[in-house]
């Protein structure tokens, strides 16, 4: 039984022409995930960049390799600080510019693990959560997004693709059974709020609470007449 678990789909086809160009017909998310070293990476290509379109997938994969190859090469120790998070940032960036020649943008979203804390950063508008037990009561569990989106209903303003990107760090401490969560937009937009707060609160493993979560936001997606998105998910257990 493995403590982390994946999913990352294209999402239901739409053949409403109307709303043909809300469809996501390629796969623009991209993950990584390496349990060896603790490194948890997600990243959701933006459709169109400088008005030129194409791009996303390009850009998310990238961001991705350049991240993880980055962090992978580090020292486990410096890699638990602010300061490694940022150049990962920076090489990201690059990296991203340089792939898709200036056209291509993505979010991102960094967690890097150790014995009783994490060290994160973000830009964009995946999220990441954080499900611990309170301090009140030792059965109740509390579910905290970490992150803050960046942008708004009319689109990103802080991605990777840009000379002028910010990136949120941050770091939270881990207790036994704890639980993390990174997902892209594509998850947070169209799963119901409630149940997904009550499915990362609960002790299912990682697989049912990822496996559930991808049936509610397929439904959902499916139910829509007008929109549908790709969507990633990485459900994460730490234990000490």
């Amino acid at each position: 039984m493995t403590n982390c678990y994946t999913i990352s789909e294209i999402g239901p086809a739409r053949n409403d022409e109307e709303f043909s160009h809300y469809d996501k017909d390629t796969q623009e998310d991209s993950l990584i995930v390496d349990l060896d070293k603790k490194i948890f990476i997600i990243a959701d290509g933006l459709s169109s960049v400088n008005k030129k379109r194409g791009k996303g997938k390009l850009a998310s994969e990238s961001a991705v390799k350049a991240a993880y190859d980055f962090l992978a090469r580090m020292d486990p120790f410096k890699r638990l600080n602010f300061k490694t998070v940022r150049r990962a940032f920076n090489e990201t960036n690059n990296a991203v510019i340089k792939q898709t020649e200036g056209f291509g943008g993505t979010t991102l979203d960094i967690v890097i693990v150790g014995c009783d804390h994490a060290i994160f950063g973000h830009a964009g508008d995946a999220r990441i959560y954080h499900a611990t037990t309170t301090k009140a009561r030792s059965k109740e569990r509390m579910v905290k997004q970490l992150t803050k989106d960046h942008g708004d209903f009319t689109g990103q303003d802080n991605f990777m693709g840009i000379q002028n990107y910010n990136v949120d760090t941050g770091i939270v401490h881990l207790k036994d059974n704890d639980l993390l969560a990174l997902c892209t937009d594509g998850v947070h937009k169209f799963v119901n709020r409630d149940r997904f707060q009550k499915m990362l609160a609960s002790m299912y493993t990682p697989e049912f609470i990822g496996q559930q979560l991808a049936k509610s936001i397929q439904e959902e997606m499916t139910a829509w007449e007008r929109e549908t998105d790709n969507f990633s998910l990485i459900v994460y257990r730490h234990h000490t």
